[in-house]
């Protein structure tokens, strides 16, 4: 066995010193002649740590040439598929994350870790993807999550699968179509009825166990009273009779639930408002869409811009009501009407996310007819009003037909004969939400605060309106109103919520909302058949857990209407913000790469990184220092939310990162994504191994793929 032991001296530099060939690196190399040289055709005996390619003991199964020969295909491998579609970049840990991580530690031999003080398999898998740099060089991708989550819906698309599925009456009002012929609801969403169980349970097809089943128990098959008695009938062609149809489940309905729901089903559907009534002048203002294709995708937000003429312009009008123009109902699911300020741009139809204008003023959802607006109060347009305002369409496409084509609006109902108090919408809520894969009952809440009202309102305000706002995955749902620490009313209390069926909580009496009073929004999530971790956002595969409640004065809320947390943070109320206020925050997006904590980070870190002496005492002074870095929720929106959408956040994360689980072990700090966690699972293993992951980061700083499954781990 031959030996090679160096000494190095460094008292006089303050930087650590790394291998390289530059006289400012360092190396240790011994160089000894010999003869005869076939009796060594290879001569280089060098290590990587204790890792020698001439010494396969040393391995531990885990080849860094045999990797070497396959690194160009690394992105098509399996652990980096898993990885990365299981995690977030930079992002909170989830489930699915740890679970992709533990199973890659037990399948592969590269990055097997191990307590003991022999040579690490996680050493050779740092080995393997140093070479990364070789041969990828960009490093601007990004992770998209998407998430698909099973729910009970109904699309105009499935009445293609039944015989007459869109010619079935309903059967106590003439001339009207029940267009969900699965659902309860009429016009279709929400629960299903015991014909739409069995239609579910057939996979959404007609076949013919389907067609033979009596559903409502009437004594006539399915088929029987869809016209198809010879179960014969296939999806295009043509049913064996059109005439006599009746529904499948409303027919001489025996059980007493269906009674219950079919006196529901018999209730007027006309738009019924006593101001449109009671008003004289009342005019209509159309706002709608002109004919523009429907993408091919699950769900699309589409925003247009609209501005009133010029005539209207001349004085104030009252909004009183809104009514739907709905165009095509295959894929229209709900529109939000927003007023603008005067100078907003005029745009679209564009696919957009919230759209650019805060104040929520009108419209419409699946299953509703109208709103009408209490009679003290209307949402003024016109010389002092709004001007210009905002429809955001919700389209669901599930089938990702190419044929569709779109333009729904509303119908504004406005007169000159202005009411006393203009209206406005407070939104309420919370902007942070994680539900966990297979959650039975997740609980999100949100407290616009004692203090936030008192900032807030100008005066008392009067709620005449309040209505709850989830996905799919929302189970039931309450906003309370308190006053001096005590409870004093639900403006919803909702046990049983369903997005594809909303409720207007409507208060005749309007309910009085003073300065220091306080509004608890809280929300039920349960995702049983979701194997996956769900967050906010707006599609309706994500979350959201949002109040609206409409009141009057609207000058009484003179700024903004928003009144939303993210986790404790509230911008309304700033000791929740700990010092990391929206304009601290700022900085940490615009010209974040000339401020002082990026360039000191950056300058003493390497990016996935050994960890060195001046960067843990770079991040400690950093942590010292800036707000954001000592608040623990504003970190966090700073770090999950703000960095990561930046070539120099990620940079800087990255350089974060390199020592990151020594904080943590030194002082409990958070860490990026999983490590945290698998800290504290795994204890002594994850320190070893994470430290074999940040050499692994020293020798490929630029490189995207592994800096991809890097940024996820």
């Amino acid at each position: 066995m031959l030996r090679t032991t160096c000494h190095f001296n460094a008292h006089n530099k303050s930087t650590t010193t790394f291998y390289g060939p530059g006289t400012c690196d360092e190396m240790c190399y011994g160089f000894i002649t010999y003869y005869p040289l076939q009796n060594m055709p290879d001569p280089e005996c060098t290590a990587w740590k204790s890792l020698l390619g001439c010494d396969p003991s040393t391995l531990k199964g885990c080849d860094p040439h045999a990797f070497f020969t396959d690194i160009t295909t690394f992105a098509k491998s399996e652990v980096y598929s898993n990885i990365t579609s299981a995690c977030k970049v930079f992002g909170l840990c989830q489930t699915e994350c740890k679970r992709a991580i533990r199973e890659a530690r037990s399948r592969e031999p590269c990055m097997r870790n191990e307590t003991t003080g022999t040579p690490s398999s996680g050493e050779v898998w740092v080995l393997s993807l140093a070479m990364l740099d070789r041969f990828v060089s960009d490093c601007n991708i990004l992770l998209a999550l998407l998430c698909l989550v099973p729910a009970a819906r109904t699309y105009r698309h499935y009445a293609d699968q039944i015989p007459n599925g869109a010619r079935v009456p309903v059967p106590c009002k003439n001339n009207v179509l029940w267009h969900g012929v699965g659902h309860l609801n009429v016009e279709g969403g929400g629960e299903r009825n015991v014909f739409g169980l069995d239609f579910a349970a057939a996979g959404h097809k007609w076949t013919a166990d389907l067609c033979n089943k009596d559903s409502d128990g009437d004594g006539k098959s399915n088929g029987q009273e869809l016209g198809d008695p010879q179960c014969t009938w296939t999806p295009g062609s043509i049913p064996q009779s059109s005439t006599g149809i009746t529904h499948p489940d409303a027919g001489d309905v025996p059980y007493k639930i269906q009674r219950e729901w079919m006196k529901d089903v018999c209730k007027s559907a006309e738009f019924d408002c006593d101001g449109l009534n009671k008003t004289e002048d009342v005019r209509e203002l159309v706002l709608r869409l002109p004919l523009t294709p429907v993408p091919a995708k699950e769900t699309t937000y589409m925003c247009m811009m609209f501005e009133i003429n010029d005539t209207l312009k001349e004085q104030d009008y009252h909004v009183i009501a809104n009514t739907p123009i709905i165009n095509n109902s295959y894929v229209m699911h709900h529109m939000l009407l927003y007023g603008c300020r005067d100078d907003s741009p005029m745009y679209g139809p564009v696919e957009c996310n919230m759209g650019s204008c805060q104040d929520l003023i009108g419209g419409w959802a699946l299953g509703i007819t109208g709103n009408c607006l209490h009679e003290n109060a209307g949402v003024r347009i016109g010389k002092t009003g709004f001007k210009r305002m905002l429809i955001q369409y919700h389209w669901n496409n599930p089938a990702e037909r190419t044929d569709f084509e779109d333009s729904s609006g509303l119908t504004l109902h406005y007169t000159p004969n202005v009411r006393p108090n203009d209206m406005a919408m407070l939104m309420t809520g919370q902007d942070h939400i994680v539900i966990p894969p297979r959650s039975l009952d997740t609980v999100i809440t949100s407290d616009c605060t004692n203090t936030c009202t008192r900032n807030k309102l100008t005066g008392d305000i009067y709620v005449t309106t309040a209505a709850d706002h989830m996905h799919y995955l929302g189970k039931s749902m309450s906003i309370e109103h308190y006053r001096d620490g005590k409870f004093l009313r639900y403006f919803t209390n909702e046990h049983v919520y369903n997005y594809d069926t909303p409720k207007f909580f409507d208060f005749e009496d309007p309910v009085l909302v003073k300065p220091g009073d306080m509004i608890r929004t809280t929300c039920h999530f349960a995702s049983p058949d979701k194997p996956t971790t769900t967050f906010q956002g707006d599609g309706t595969s994500d979350e959201m857990c949002l109040g609206f409640l409409s009141f009057y004065p609207a000058n009484n809320i003179p700024g903004s209407k928003w009144c939303t947390s993210w986790r404790s943070m509230l911008s309304c109320d700033p000791p929740s913000n700990q010092g990391c206020d929206r304009l601290e925050r700022w900085k940490w997006v615009y010209g974040f790469n000339n401020t002082e904590v990026y360039i000191n980070i950056t300058s003493s870190c390497l990016r996935f990184g050994y960890c060195t002496v001046e960067c843990k005492a770079a991040i400690r002074e950093a942590r010292s220092r800036e707000a954001c870095m000592k608040a623990e929720d504003g970190w966090k929106k700073v770090k999950w939310h703000v960095l990561p959408r930046s070539e120099e956040g990620r940079l800087f994360l990255a350089s974060l990162a390199s020592c990151e689980v020594e904080l943590f072990a030194e002082d409990q700090a958070s860490l990026a994504s999983c490590e945290v966690e698998l800290f504290a699972e795994d204890q002594g293993i994850l320190v070893f191994g994470s430290l074999a992951l940040s050499l692994t980061r020293a020798e490929h700083q630029g490189t995207s793929t592994g800096t991809m499954l890097l940024f996820s781990s």
